[in-house]
């Protein structure tokens, strides 16, 4: 009995769902799935979720990030978090990823570089110089970071530890070249997905094609 309640904790691995309403569903990922452990109604859409170093980043539609961490006996708690203003005029939170044992996130046209363990923003910075423009996607491995914008066909990478910009990818010739400019027409090439996989960078497209790139042996530099 005692395994067993044991196995229902979320001292054990654990799976976080996030829902359009706000709320945040904590399921134990070893026994009885589809038992709650825990949950909790936030102020906005939960837009995003990752893991970094004991610690859980939920990205929100009103522009902030709410920080979860486990209590004493071990279990998640959800009850005392953190909420992070990534600052004025709010827009969502769109992407995030751990980047080493910190966590970029995009927001409007700028990347946070947050501090999970001591729940601030370290540094950010301008991911493309237009402010109208909006990060969508972020993915890499090593020290490379690969940004993708908003009806941009274009992908921008940054060093992961200097946020140096070091490349520029236009990925419109590569579909283009696929579907061939008489099928591509006045369609516009947008990036919708974007990960980095068996040290390749796949992109996916509005067009419907798949693009792998791959990656040198510096990491994605």
């Amino acid at each position: 009995m005692r395994e067993e309640a044991q196995k229902m904790s979320s001292v054990l691995p654990t799976m976080w769902l996030g829902a359009q309403n706000g709320c945040v569903y904590v399921h134990s990922s070893v026994a009885q799935w589809r038992k709650c452990l825990h949950s909790i109604k936030l102020k906005d859409s939960v837009l995003g979720i990752v893991h970094v170093k004991g610690r859980v980043l939920v990205s929100l539609a009103d522009g902030t990030l709410a920080i979860f961490h486990r209590g004493v006996d071990g279990q998640w708690d959800l009850t005392n978090y953190h909420l992070l203003d990534l600052g004025r005029p709010h827009h969502s939170v769109r992407c995030m990823t751990v980047v080493h044992d910190k966590v970029w996130c995009g927001y409007r046209n700028k990347i946070y570089v947050v501090q999970p363990k001591a729940m601030k923003i370290e540094k950010s910075f301008d991911a493309h110089p237009r402010k109208e423009s909006q990060v969508r996607q972020l993915a890499g491995e090593g020290d490379g970071i690969w940004v993708s914008i908003r009806l941009d066909s274009t992908l921008r990478l940054f060093h992961s530890h200097t946020h140096q910009h070091l490349q520029d990818v236009d990925i419109e010739p590569y579909v283009s070249k696929m579907l061939g400019t008489g099928k591509l027409g006045f369609s516009f090439v947008r990036i919708t997905a974007l990960t980095v996989s068996c040290n390749r960078l796949w992109v996916g497209t509005g067009n419907g094609v798949i693009i792998s790139i791959p990656l040198t042996d510096s990491k994605g530099k």
